[in-house]
């Protein structure tokens, strides 16, 4: 007995008939019996749809947006742990003079990367323009479906409280790449030099979401917005 449908067959029985039998030479009575794995599991699993059940591609589930935010990571990281630090020292650095007008240098950190000694700037060449783009400070929240990059200002107050947070700014996301071109360059013995300016899409601040996420944000019409001015460089430069 299913608990929405009521009584649901589930199995199939019978005599087959001897004059079927004594086409293939068998004398013996035969009984079939044919059970409907799918209908039991409908009702152990009190699923309404059998369809659904067997075939759950065709009916992706919903999801919450906890869930989704579990789905949104950062694309390229570091690896050492001298890599994971520069990318922190980055974020701290940057925040702390982000207001600062170009021209401007800033060391953000020093040390060996892959046998390799670096020196990290964040800086900002052009006259006139602050070292961090007014994005820097925007933090990637999920809300009712969506994949949001917001300030903390009132008008994002609701996402910001309703929403789920990722843990992740534009900041730290940004970064985390830095670090990571930085840290690859360094174990080839070369500099490098990164920098985002207009972010349009997740991949811009190093952001990626996972596929069954993200397919589930286009199926229900949800969005994924991460725009915003962010306008970071970071430097490296080889120490002798």
């Amino acid at each position: 007995r299913h608990p929405v449908h009521g009584w649901v067959e589930v199995a199939t029985f019978g005599m087959y008939s001897p004059s079927a039998l004594a086409e293939y030479g068998i004398g013996v009575p035969v009984m079939n019996l044919g059970l409907g794995v799918e209908r039991l599991a409908m009702i152990a699993y009190n699923s309404n749809d059998v369809r659904q059940l067997c075939y759950p591609q065709f009916f992706p589930r919903l999801l919450s947006d906890r869930e989704i935010a579990r789905a949104v990571h950062l694309r390229e990281e570091p690896v050492s742990v001298e890599g994971k630090i520069l990318a922190a020292a980055i974020a701290r650095v940057a925040a702390a003079n982000g207001t600062a007008q170009g021209p401007c240098v800033f060391d953000a950190w020093e040390g060996s990367l892959g046998g390799t000694s670096v020196k990290v700037v964040v800086e900002e060449t052009e006259s006139n323009a602050k070292l961090c783009g007014p994005a820097c400070a925007n933090e990637i929240y999920v809300h009712e479906g969506s994949v949001l990059g917001v300030p903390d200002a009132e008008k994002w107050k609701q996402v910001r409280t309703e929403g789920v947070p990722t843990g992740i700014s534009y900041l730290s996301s940004v970064s985390a790449l830095a670090a990571a071109r930085i840290e690859e360059a360094a174990r080839c013995g070369k500099a490098a030099t990164v920098q985002v300016k207009i972010a349009k899409l997740p991949s811009d601040i190093n952001l990626k979401i996972d596929e069954y996420a993200m397919r589930f944000i286009t199926d229900n019409k949800k969005k994924v917005d991460v725009r915003g001015p962010v306008f970071l460089s970071v430097r490296s430069v080889i120490k002798e």
